[in-house]
């Protein structure tokens, strides 16, 4: 019998009771003391009934304090507060212990009840004196007297310990379905001797079915793909058999015709040691499932791909074992990859290389990226070497655990060899640039200087750093830079190589130009520029030289007729005079006229012979020096009258000759007189040749170890068209005006042939028809 019910029959007990004691109490004032003994023990058994009661009984007003007239024992167990609390609302009202939650519904439904005359039922909740709550069901209903009401009556049980299991058991019925249905999900059974069973709702969810639909053995059976039927048949034959339990996974076809994979276990149910049916789970697993092959479906394509790089891959954990590798990696160790795997560096080689290997991988863990390091490695299967770059990554799971350092070597061989060879081409190319005798140079297609040998700095004037990057108007003067660019431009426009003059600085350059044309980029330019200011200097000079031979030509051809005019005009005086020798051979006077001629034409003819013999010495670099020691002032006085003598026998005594000795007579010096009194001698009749009055004066000065000699004549003087090759050989200022003194062209020459060796240095002033001014220095040792 439910707890209700029993709740009711004692309520209807206590109605008997009540109205027992209410015709005991009418009658008590007629009726005998034994009638009063009565309604004492009825009194009695009601209180008694009443506080026996696993409940609270009560009898209140119908207000909204709920004020109570009567309430049982029961509850101070209920509440922890004592009857008295609430009586005629002594110390608390009962609606003060409803929960505040509660209190407008329980006075709706009271009072419909009592509207309509019917019993109240209904639960809710009180508040202890600990502060628990605690679920209540309460049955009562209104007493009349005359039609009006004058109390509520009722009855109040505790339910808190069923409402809270019936609450455990909802909330665990609503998380096994959730269960169910988040991870599809449900049970199943049947009996062994009907075949007959019943399953969950998400069994038949995972069907397609509705949870009402019939299920059997073969029925179930049948939702199997035809491959998998056999499977499933014969587990649960086996099942049923030898009491073998099962746990497959298999496909089934639903009643809408889908594929779906589900997880299938059963066990068998005893009964007095026989089995007397089987139960399991059945899990729709389909995502599972195909994920489970979409991911062994991505690790054998993922597979494949490691297998076909040809790039090393190999994975290890964090501690160095290896996990997996593909075929290049076995070929490295010699292994195949099931001997590999759980193994590490340290089982294949040397602790050395083991050690290094090993190091690289705590740096890409320690790091956590990506590291890179090349390295040489030998093939244990045919110990051929490559050189490998190889980058180790840690790798990560969802959770962000560290699951190994993941490795993939390229082998860069020939990149390797290329970069050797490409190394030594740069070093070429620069070791060019750096020693390049010509200059070099590279732009792009915007005409800036990409590449320039190092001889450009001396060329422009600035380090190449400051250079290259920059256009030819940021490196060369304006018009040079624009002659440049367009030149530059149209040899790019038209493919083809140019050659062009330039200057810059007062040099000569040639530069050959010609494009380099790419298949993946813009052209280039490059070429060669060579400095030519010699081979043009040389050119000038050349052209000069072939001035000057031709120019030499005419004054040989001149000086080749001046000599045979030199030579034949004394031969013709010795000739004719020798004849007349013999008339005038009695004429004492006329003789001495005579061979005084023949004397001095003779010693013409001498001078002639001296100095091309002088020049000759010259010419072939055989004069020698002759370092003579004397007193200064004595050695110019001894040569006073050789000019005076000289000047007596050209017959000009109307020039005066004047002396300007300017040092200290006691002067002793060292040097080569020779050479410097032929210069003198040459000087003063070079002075006279080309003088026919005024004077011809010789000078003297002595300072800081050098002797300046100096000879000024108011002769025809020298025109600024000449003064350039005064000293040259075979060159007359003008012979027309030398009043017959053609001479040989020699003297100046020689002068300056003889100064040189004795690092003597000549120089002249003259203006043309005022005189002729001839200074020389020479040094000397002081004695």
């Amino acid at each position: 019998m439910k707890e209700k019910d029993k709740i009711k029959e004692l309520q209807l007990e206590i109605e008997n009771l009540k109205k027992q004691l209410e015709v005991s109490n009418t009658q008590s004032d007629s009726k005998n003391s034994a009638a009063n003994e009565d309604n004492q023990r009825l009194t009695s058994r009601f209180e008694s009934i009443v506080n026996n009661l696993q409940g609270v009984v009560y009898r209140c007003k119908n207000d909204k304090d709920w004020t109570m007239e009567f309430i049982s024992d029961g509850i101070e167990l209920l509440t922890g507060y004592p009857p008295s609390d609430f009586m005629n609302n002594k110390v608390r009202t009962f609606n003060s212990i409803i929960h505040p939650d509660d209190h407008e519904k329980l006075w709706k439904l009271w009072q419909e009840a009592i509207a309509g005359k019917t019993f109240f039922e209904n639960e809710y909740r009180l508040v202890s004196s600990k502060g628990s709550v605690r679920w209540v069901w309460e049955r009562g209903c209104g007493v009349f007297e005359n039609g009006e009401l004058v109390a509520l009556e009722g009855f109040i049980n505790d339910i808190t310990e069923s409402k809270n299991i019936k609450e455990d058991l909802r909330v665990k019925n609503e998380l096994l379905h959730s269960i169910g249905d988040i991870a599809k999900i449900g049970g199943w059974e049947f009996n062994v001797n009907t075949m007959v069973g019943s399953w969950t709702d998400e069994v038949a969810r995972i069907h397609d079915l509705h949870p009402d639909d019939g299920i059997n053995v073969k029925r179930g059976i049948s939702f199997y793909i035809e491959e998998h039927q056999p499977i499933i048949k014969k587990a649960v034959e086996e099942a049923i058999e030898n009491g073998k339990p099962y746990d497959l996974e298999l496909q089934i076809v639903s009643a809408k015709g889908v594929k779906k994979w589900v997880r299938t276990n059963g066990i068998p149910v005893y009964k007095n040691g026989n089995i007397v049916g089987l139960k399991g789970t059945f899990q729709d697993i389909t995502v599972r499932k195909e994920a489970l092959i979409s991911l062994e479906d991505e690790k054998i394509r993922l597979k494949t791909l490691i297998e076909t790089i040809p790039d090393l891959v190999w994975l290890k954990d964090p501690d160095g074992v290896f996990i997996t590798c593909n075929r290049r990696f076995e070929r490295f160790f010699g292994a195949p990859e099931s001997e590999i795997k759980g193994k590490s560096d340290y089982d294949f080689m040397d602790k050395e290389l083991a050690d290094f290997f090993r190091g690289k991988d705590k740096e890409a863990i320690i790091a956590n990226r990506p590291k890179t390091n090349l390295e040489w490695i030998t093939y244990a299967d045919d110990g051929h070497k490559e050189f490998l770059e190889t980058i180790k990554t840690p790798m990560y799971d969802s959770s962000g655990n560290l699951i190994g350092v993941l490795g993939i070597a390229r082998d860069i061989t020939e990149l390797f060899h290329n970069k050797e060879k490409l190394k030594e081409k740069d070093l070429v190319f620069q070791s060019l640039l750096d020693n390049s005798p010509i200059y070099v140079f590279f732009k792009d297609h915007n005409i800036k200087a990409l590449y320039l040998s190092k001889n450009y700095e001396k060329m422009i004037g600035k380090p190449l750093d400051q250079i290259l990057g920059k256009t030819m108007y940021e490196i060369f003067p304006s018009e040079l830079a624009k002659s440049m660019v367009e030149d530059d431009k149209r040899i790019l426009k038209e493919g083809r190589l140019i050659e062009v003059d330039e200057e810059l600085d007062g040099k000569y350059y040639t530069t050959i130009k010609f494009p380099i044309l790419r298949d993946d980029g813009n052209p280039m330019l490059a070429g060669f520029t060579i400095d030519v200011t010699e081979r043009e200097n040389a050119k000038r000079e050349l052209l000069i030289a072939k001035e000057k031979a031709e120019e030499s030509d005419r004054l040989k051809t001149a000086f080749l007729q001046n000599m045979s005019h030199e030579i034949r005009t004394p031969m013709n005086a010795i000739l004719g005079f020798s004849e007349l020798l013999s008339d005038a051979f009695e004429n004492k006077q006329q003789l001495e006229l005579y061979t005084g001629i023949i004397s001095q034409r003779c010693h013409d003819l001498l001078q002639i012979i001296d100095e091309m013999l002088d020049i000759a010495k010259i010419e072939s670099g055989h004069v020698k020096v002759f370092q003579e020691k004397c007193n200064l002032f004595d050695w110019l006085e001894n040569l006073k009258p050789v000019f005076s003598e000289y000047q007596r026998n050209i017959d000009k005594q109307q020039i005066e000759l004047r002396y300007n000795f300017d040092f200290d007579k006691q002067l002793s010096v060292t040097f080569d007189l020779g050479k410097i009194k032929q210069v003198l001698i040459n000087l003063v009749s070079n002075a006279f040749k080309f003088t026919e009055d005024g004077f011809i004066e010789a000078g003297c000065q002595f300072k800081e170890n050098q002797l300046l000699f100096y000879v000024a004549d108011t002769g025809i003087g020298i025109g600024e068209e000449n003064q350039e090759k005064i000293f040259d050989r075979f060159v007359q200022v003008d012979p027309t005006q030398s009043s017959g003194q053609i001479g040989t062209g020699l003297g100046l020459a020689i002068v300056k042939g003889l100064l040189e060796p004795i690092g003597g240095k000549i120089w002249f002033e003259s203006e043309k028809g005022k005189g002729s001014k001839f200074s020389f220095t020479v040094p000397v040792t002081v004695d």
